[in-house]
């Protein structure tokens, strides 16, 4: 399975585009409506290994749809839509009530392939500063999403692994028992009875403060992309930017070389002229800052993930397994794993099927990526494992309780932290679109440095016990660009 964020181009007139996995086809731009200022932007939209379920996990996969604009070869802006609706009964959509995108998924239970058809959004182009007869371009862009419920879970295990979150009860202090998270309300962090609490033999962060209910802490339902962020997606970002936005969202402008990025499967090269293109889509990005993943972020309508949201993606609703990884257990695959398709848009491992059924894939530095005997220095492409073998579990495919991908392995998640009162302040506001003239997001809560911010689950460059769902080893960190770390987006679900 791959991971794309889909393009089609239109001119006032229909054409057809189309990317591995989700796929946007059939554009259509109606005609004006002058008196209220609309137009109305047909598509479809269709991608591989769809399903719904009402048994447990009772969740499905979607499509987040946003699309953006340009009048006649100026800057690239982000288009509001006001309502959705769909061409088939098996389709439902359902648009954010800030009109920044709207979701596609499937009504009723079903898995396999799927194709929602004849979907039209209602484009408010007159709130959107455009004359009713400027000639426009019209981009629609797609990202494979994964919809977890709201519920109850827990945060932490029995307290072995490092550093990880527990329930602080006084009248036992040598019992670390996981924290219960049952609501959206604050929950006060410390040392006092009742806290959540994450003493460690390493900086955890600050133990006191509070958790505002504005946090958001997963109780509440939210999307949460299927995949890392690929090159391909930032890609297709950083080509609408502006050359003063370019120079602040160029990975090179960080001071690391384009020789540098290679060596770790990243070949993202802006030389100043032209568009950029990687010769490896599949690769989830790397050498991002924070402030370039909160851009990309901006830029798409989603927002960060918060360390407790991780959590709940990985595992869901059950009672913690000490050191359990993403995948539901605590055994991990231990052999190297053979690369095939170097690079291609079906890599993957080779001997998949020859992996313990026990054990789950997940990359680490005990297992790293090999062509014949010949080391692979960097993380595999996005659903590599999903797409690897003939087992189709969750254990094979590393996914989570939810069905999303390498939350644990492969490369560090960029998550909001709750280990400092900069990450604590976070509200859990969405992405408008919009950058600022220089490439900055423009959502005022978001941190824009390494400060507020840490990773989870491990990566291709550390041991194993750092992929285990519980460990906060690095969930407090002054997050900086680096070879092991990626991110994804989420968005509150619409109630």
């Amino acid at each position: 399975m791959k991971s794309f964020l889909t393009i089609l181009v239109l001119v006032a007139y229909a054409t057809t585009g189309q990317a591995n996995n989700i796929d946007v086809t059939n554009v259509t731009l109606g005609e004006r409506n002058v008196v209220n200022g609309t137009r109305i932007i047909q598509f479809d939209v269709g991608w591989e290994n769809s399903w719904r379920v009402s048994a447990a996990p009772a969740n499905w996969d979607a499509a987040w749809i946003f699309i953006k604009f340009q009048e006649q070869d100026g800057t690239w802006s982000h288009a509001t839509l006001s309502a959705a609706t769909p061409g088939t009964s098996f389709t439902t959509t359902e648009t954010t009530a800030d009109s920044v995108g709207l979701f596609v998924y499937r009504t009723a239970e079903g898995s396999g392939n799927v194709a929602h058809n004849a979907i039209q959004a209602v484009w408010e182009y007159r709130s959107d500063g455009v004359d009713d007869s400027a000639l426009v371009t019209v981009e629609v862009y797609a990202v494979e999403m994964v919809y977890v419920p709201q519920g109850s879970f827990y945060l932490g295990s029995d307290g072995s692994s490092l550093l990880e979150f527990y329930h602080h009860q006084s009248l036992l202090p040598l019992e670390r028992d996981p924290y219960p998270v049952t609501s959206e309300g604050s929950i006060r962090i410390g040392a006092l009875n009742g806290d959540l609490n994450f003493v460690g033999a390493t900086y955890a962060g600050d133990l006191f403060g509070t958790l505002p209910v504005s946090f958001p802490k997963g109780y509440r339902a939210f999307y949460c992309m299927k995949y890392e962020t690929s090159q391909q997606q930032y890609v297709k970002f950083f080509n609408t930017a502006g050359d003063a936005q370019k120079s602040l969202l160029d990975l090179a402008g960080l001071g690391t070389l384009c020789a540098d990025l290679e060596l770790f499967r990243n070949s993202f090269c802006w030389t100043g002229a032209n568009e950029v293109t990687t010769s490896n889509p599949y690769i989830p990005v790397t050498f991002l800052s924070a402030g370039q993943m909160m851009a990309y972020l901006d830029w798409t309508g989603l927002r960060p993930m918060t360390e407790l949201e991780y959590e709940k993606a990985c595992r869901g609703p059950g009672y913690p397994i000490p050191d359990e990884y993403a995948w539901g257990n605590a055994e991990i695959n231990l052999d190297h794993y053979q690369v095939t398709n170097q690079d291609a848009g079906n890599e993957g491992v080779v001997n998949a099927d020859e992996i313990s059924e026990t054990k789950g894939n997940g990359l680490y530095l005990g297992n790293a990526l090999r062509i014949s005997l010949v080391p692979l220095q960097g993380p595999i492409r996005v659903g590599a494992f999903a797409g690897s073998g003939t087992r189709y579990t969750r254990l094979s495919s590393g996914g989570s309780y939810y069905g999303i991908m390498e939350l644990s392995g492969n490369l560090g998640e960029l998550v909001v932290t709750v280990g400092d009162p900069v990450g604590r302040l976070f509200s859990g506001a969405h992405g408008d679109g919009t950058l600022s003239s220089s490439g900055l997001p423009t959502v005022l809560d978001w941190p824009l440095s390494g400060t507020g911010y840490g990773s989870r689950g491990g990566s291709f460059a550390l041991p194993r016990a750092s992929l285990r769902v519980s460990s906060r080893e690095f969930a407090v960190t002054n997050f900086t660009a680096g070879e092991v770390h990626g991110f994804r987006g989420v968005r509150t679900a619409p109630l």
